[in-house]
């Protein structure tokens, strides 16, 4: 029996060493100062000798904290518990709002960033600057996401509401952090799990259970189509000053990788990619802010011609449903002025021909024309590089996406599209075009200097018949069969609409009446508007 009772008293004292070489104080050290009686005096000198090491590393550098967590578990009665672990169910102390155990800075290491990042005010700082790099979102929109959650009931952490029992939730801004990183950073979740300190099913479940909320309640507040006067002309007033009044957004398709499409379904997903995608129709203004998404995602061999056919946006401007009664003014040769009602959005050469819908000119022989068509492929490339600030920001749709169902990948994607519009409402973007100091004249002597070193004709209609065939998806060896086509009810016959050429030549002469009198402008960057407007401001201020 003593040879039994000095082994487990040695073992503690193994133990308390052992924990002051990792800095906290163990349960033997604290028993050997409070009753040395109670050992014998080798055990407790060694005790002793551990408790004074571990006290001397926990205050010096974690004083603060244990003294917070000890102030955190006083109970009611006045009695103290000096432990860090969570309370036991029913415990007299579970029954206060406590300071949750996950909080502790020691468990994630996220939370250092979050802390460094609300306490600078600016957010340019360095722990915000980290912060806006894991996350992809600054901290003051995150505070806003966390806002809007924890109003929801489903969604409140457990200590937040007064009078509830039992161990306390995993924090809410972390499984919220876990989530943003997730899609940020394209990370897996078991990953995203070990820095938050949580349970792969606890961040597994609410990942999706939260993306699928938030879609449903806050989608609709930040991607929608301009319906007022004044938000029509915002649009329409940029797309004039680059040479296409009437214009409303621009239109195309995007991919995004689905890595467990099922094996039956392979031939409908896969297209000129070589591996299976979702397509999605999206429509963009020139500021990059996304104005409409298809409603659900659509396979990804399907052609643009069938996605024009189930987009509601393209099938409301066809059937005169939306901005039909909207006019806009053209230049005309005698120096007067043409009204003309109902929109139109620019469309790369593989959607219809249809009277709502412009795209370049495959093979123009008239240098007016020409001109028209280099430019609406420039303008139109604001959709493309909104698919590239997209993917960019949200690394989880440049990679393969394990969702099991494609009603997942679509909630996720139009979660994407909402953080894009709020991060360019929050950084001031939303508005490029509404100042003059965005705007700079376009080189139009380039723009004639690189028609004119075109070899010949031949070579231009050349080069215009292989970026049809890139927009078609005849690249990269990619050859779409009429099986492929009836697979998955493509259309091959274009639909076309004399009124769509009918508009086409008005559009063509007003641009060259503007490139005539120089009133072709050009958007300026996003860094370049912000120099110019302050360059404005100081020159006011002076």
């Amino acid at each position: 029996t003593n040879t039994a009772t000095h082994g487990r008293r040695d073992a503690r004292a193994r133990a308390a060493w052992r924990h002051a070489a990792a800095g906290r104080p163990s349960a033997a050290a604290r028993v050997s100062v409070s009753a040395p009686h109670l050992v014998n005096p080798v055990s407790t000198l060694a005790a002793l000798a551990a408790s004074q090491a571990a006290a001397q590393l926990v205050l010096d550098e974690e004083e603060m904290e244990w003294y917070e967590m000890e102030q955190c578990c006083v109970a009611p009665g006045g009695r103290t518990d000096f432990s860090s672990k969570r309370p036991r169910r029913g415990n007299l102390a579970s029954t206060v709002p406590l300071k949750h155990w996950r909080e502790v800075e020691g468990h994630s290491p996220w939370w250092k960033f979050y802390n460094g990042a609300r306490e600078d005010a600016s957010g340019d700082g360095w722990w915000g600057k980290e912060f806006h790099k894991r996350f992809r979102v600054p901290v003051k929109v995150f505070d806003q996401l966390y806002d809007v959650t924890v109003a929801e009931d489903c969604f409140a952490d457990s200590y937040i509401n007064d009078g509830r029992r039992g161990p306390q939730r995993i924090s809410t801004k972390l499984k919220i952090m876990g989530v943003l990183y997730i899609i940020g950073q394209g990370s897996t979740i078991q990953m995203a799990c070990d820095l938050c300190c949580c349970g792969y099913a606890t961040l597994n479940i609410f990942f999706h259970k939260w993306t699928e909320w938030l879609v449903e309640t806050q989608y609709a507040k930040h991607v929608w189509l301009p319906k007022t006067v004044e938000q029509i002309e915002h649009v329409t007033g940029v797309y004039e000053k680059l040479g296409f009044p009437g214009a409303i957004c621009s239109i195309d398709g995007v991919h995004v990788h689905w890595n467990r499409c099922p094996c039956k379904q392979w031939a409908a997903h896969k297209g000129k990619e070589g591996y299976p995608t979702r397509v999605y129709n999206v429509a963009v203004d020139h500021s990059r802010r996304i104005l409409h998404v298809t409603d659900h995602s659509h396979p990804g061999a399907r052609s643009d011609k069938t996605l024009a056919r189930s987009d509601d946006l393209i099938v409301g401007m066809h059937e005169g449903e939306l901005y039909s009664q909207v006019e806009f003014e053209v230049f005309r040769d005698d120096g007067t002025t043409k009204t003309i009602k109902g929109l139109y959005a620019l469309v790369d050469g593989g959607y219809h021909t249809w009277r709502c819908l412009m795209c370049p000119v495959k093979s123009a022989q008239q240098m007016d024309v020409k001109y028209w068509s280099k430019r609406l492929e420039s303008v139109r490339k604001d959709v493309e590089c909104t698919f590239g600030s997209l993917k960019r920001r949200f690394r989880m749709l440049r990679l393969p996406i394990e969702f099991a169902t494609a009603h997942c990948l679509d909630v996720m994607f139009k979660m994407c599209c909402m953080l894009h519009n709020m991060l360019l409402e929050f950084d001031g973007l939303a508005d490029i075009g509404q100042d003059e100091a965005d705007w700079t004249s376009a080189d139009l002597e380039a723009d004639e200097r690189r028609l004119i070193s075109q070899r010949s004709f031949d070579e231009f209609e050349r080069s215009q018949r292989r970026m049809h065939a890139e927009e078609e998806g005849n690249s990269n060896n990619f050859v779409r069969t009429s099986l492929m086509d009836e697979l998955v009810y493509n259309e091959v016959t274009v639909s076309v609409e004399s009124s769509h050429y009918e508009l086409r030549d008005v559009l063509v002469e007003h641009f060259r009446i503007q490139r005539a009198k120089r009133l072709v402008l050009w958007a300026r960057t996003a860094p370049a508007c912000r120099r110019a407007r302050q360059e404005r401001d100081e020159c006011a201020e002076e």
